[in-house]
């Protein structure tokens, strides 16, 4: 039997609080519409919140960090959308006179990529283009190029053909929004192209020139070419770049369900293994995040804001998947007294709905450690996984009793009979927590952490709220020790360890979750 580890994370209210839903190892550049898009090209601080607002620059949320500006006069735009259009989520629109761009950056430096891009269909061939990473506007060489059908790796810059090309053999002008994915090898044709989670079974045009590759630093460029050309007139949504990688058809497979469910986009019924994002399921279309095994690539463990699933050293049979999603994007996690079975007198409000291909055994691990919810689960045994076949209002039984409580973590080991399609959550006989259950009042938004990444040092700020304290953890959720010097609204972090680091601030108005990257 294959076993599981699924751990469920309260890393914040929000759905910007951590990088998450989507794996995160050699995650280079993550853009969504919602996080972090400003107005003010000086000091890139004011956000874009209405429909027509500038939209001057664009943070990048992977642990790189890096800025999109508008290059030159470009006058990109902040576009709202009814919840009948990409599920409610804003866009980015371009009008076709410049894009945005990024400084150049070392953490760009990479001879393959994987690329997924949520964008409006406006456009064809090179005039499509969402995403060129180039070394410099003069320079094409070793740059790769994506557009909603089109992708393009080049070797060099004028001597002749110097790239290739893999273009969609099916026609999609009448689809509005497309989820494209382009997969460049080191060696340039090396190509693979997949629109709505579908390969492109079309041959490729080009030839390279015998040049070798020799490392330089690139920008990224959103919506136009490097030498300004082929400028987008149409929108982008979300943005995702594995650098230095080719994803295999498992770890595809698990970013296109998370865009598919995300933004009410089909995706081609081969590819599509979560299911709980329809009408008769309820739309539980958010934080969708699997785990699993495609043509010998496998996803062993998998993050999103709430969720870690986590497969054991045994392998993962081919076509086996284990997807989770929730119904609310940015509602906050309470305890509730509604729905319960016989024997339980509290819950969590926040469910889970869980869809699983194949046979599998697996563990539920609750972690309060980020969490919402102040304080910590009980060690008196009093814990229940509650199940329910059908979405709210929920009819809850009590699925399991068997709970190891070990710290901050309360764990159910389920085995594959056991596992059923449904909806998740934990209940409690008498009390969910041990202590107080504020809840913050504040957006990830409102906090402030610079630089980032940091060399062991950063400085921390909160001008909507008191810091009453700071906490560090690592991923694991172990507590790291830290040197913090704290005033009312500003506080001063050192902290020797190094890698992503995860920042719980609690302040008068609740607690927030960010993240930095100790170097």
């Amino acid at each position: 039997m294959r076993t599981l580890s699924l751990i469920l994370l309260f890393l914040g209210v929000v759905y910007n609080s951590v990088i998450g839903q989507i794996p995160e190892e050699h995650l280079s550049i993550w853009l969504k519409s919602t996080d972090e898009i400003f107005s003010d090209a000086a000091f890139c601080s004011t956000p874009s919140v209405g429909d027509g607002d500038a939209t001057y620059c664009w943070q990048d949320q992977s642990i790189n960090q890096l800025t999109f500006r508008r290059v030159g006069s470009g006058t990109p735009t902040y576009r709202l959308h009814d919840q009948d259009t990409l599920n409610g989520f804003p866009g980015i629109y371009l009008d076709g006179t410049k894009g945005l761009a990024t400084d150049p950056s070392d953490s760009l430096d990479f001879t393959s990529l994987t690329a997924f891009v949520v964008a409006s269909n406006d456009a064809v061939g090179f005039d499509g283009v969402t995403l060129d990473i180039s070394i410099n506007p003069s320079s094409g060489r070793n740059s790769f190029f994506l557009a909603s059908t089109r992708m393009m790796h080049q070797c060099c810059s004028g001597l002749g053909q110097g790239f290739y090309t893999l273009d969609h053999h099916l026609d999609w002008s009448s689809t509005p929004y497309l989820i494209t994915t382009g997969v460049f090898g080191v060696d340039e044709r090396d190509l693979n192209l997949y629109v709505n989670g579908l390969q492109s079974s079309a041959g490729q045009g080009g030839q390279c020139c015998p040049v070798n590759y020799i490392s330089q630093t690139r920008s990224a460029y959103i919506g136009q070419r490097a030498n300004e050309n082929h400028v987008r007139t149409g929108e982008i949504i979300e943005v995702i770049a594995y650098g230095g990688v080719k994803l295999g058809d498992a770890h595809r497979i698990v970013v296109e369900n998370y865009l598919s469910s995300k933004y009410d986009l089909p995706i081609v019924p081969e590819g599509d293994f979560y299911h709980y994002d329809t009408d008769d399921k309820g739309h539980y279309d958010f934080m969708v995040t699997g785990i699993g095994a495609k043509n010998q690539d496998t996803v062993y463990s998998s993050e999103s804001s709430e969720l870690i699933i986590s497969a054991s050293n045994e392998a993962l049979n081919d076509g086996e998947f284990l997807f989770i999603g929730q119904l609310e994007l940015n509602d906050t996690n309470r305890v509730v007294t509604n729905d319960l079975p016989a024997g339980v007198g509290e819950r969590f409000s926040r469910v889970w709905a869980l869809e699983k291909t194949g046979n599998v055994d697996a563990g539920l691990i609750f972690d309060y450690t980020l969490g919402e919810l102040e304080g910590a689960p009980s060690d008196d045994g009093q814990y229940s996984l509650l199940y329910s076949a059908t979405q709210a209002p929920y009819n809850f039984s009590i699925l399991s009793t068997d709970a190891t409580v070990q710290g901050s973590q309360v764990q159910f080991d389920l085995t594959n009979e056991e596992i059923q399609d449904g909806y998740y959550t934990l209940g409690a006989e008498t009390s969910i927590v041990v202590g107080s259950t504020d809840l913050p009042t504040l957006s990830t938004t409102d906090i402030f952490i610079a630089p980032n990444p940091a060399a062991g040092s950063f400085i921390l700020r909160s001008p909507k709220a008191s810091i009453e304290f700071i906490a560090l953890f690592d991923l694991s959720g172990r507590h790291l020790d830290a040197t913090i010097s704290m005033g009312p609204n500003e506080a001063q972090v050192y902290s020797s360890y190094r890698g992503l680091t995860v920042v719980k601030v609690h302040t008068d108005q609740g607690v927030i979750v960010k993240k930095v990257m100790l170097e």
